[in-house]
């Protein structure tokens, strides 16, 4: 697929295979394995849609899915600790 064919419009969806295709296809020239995550909003409809492609092992890539998601998980709940801790600090300053 020839970059300058492609319009560069987020809510034309007959392209987005294509273009996950194409870059999954050029990643997994350098690595074994390849997840590509993608979210598209139409502000007309307030509609919103995912598209993904995965290539190389499939427990690889899934392993690593869970590992990301639970690190992002993790990551959230330290912030919301950190928050109430601070909310609960603040009383002591006024």
């Amino acid at each position: 697929m020839n970059k300058n064919n492609v319009k560069k419009d987020k809510n034309n969806k007959e392209n987005h295979g294509e273009i996950l295709t194409q870059h999954c296809n050029q990643l997994m020239e350098h690595f074994d394995s390849v997840i590509i995550l993608v979210t598209t909003h139409n502000a007309k409809d307030n509609t919103s849609s995912a598209n993904w492609r995965q290539r190389g092992n499939y427990y690889t890539n899934s392993g690593a899915l869970q590992a990301y998601l639970a690190r992002d998980d993790e990551g959230t709940r330290e912030q919301v600790r950190n928050n109430e801790e601070n909310d609960n600090e603040e009383w002591k300053s006024k």
